[in-house]
């Protein structure tokens, strides 16, 4: 379990960078301040953290039970 929380965990904080240098400064040009961008990474290493938790706990459930 402990590898797949690492992996989402890397999987969202990669998604912040492409999101906030690729989308919203250069293809839609917003401005953001660093509470906005601290906002935006936050939420997404609790997503990941989150993804990465169910990912792990999914796996173990099924080695359980084959």
């Amino acid at each position: 379990m402990d590898e797949s929380v690492f992996a989402g965990l890397g999987y969202g904080l990669a998604l912040s960078v492409v999101g906030d240098r690729a989308v919203l400064d250069r293809l839609l040009e917003q401005d953001t301040t660093a509470d906005e961008r601290l906002v935006f990474y936050v939420g997404h290493a609790i997503y990941a953290l989150s993804l990465g938790t169910w990912v792990g706990v999914s796996e173990s459930f099924g080695e359980l039970y084959e």
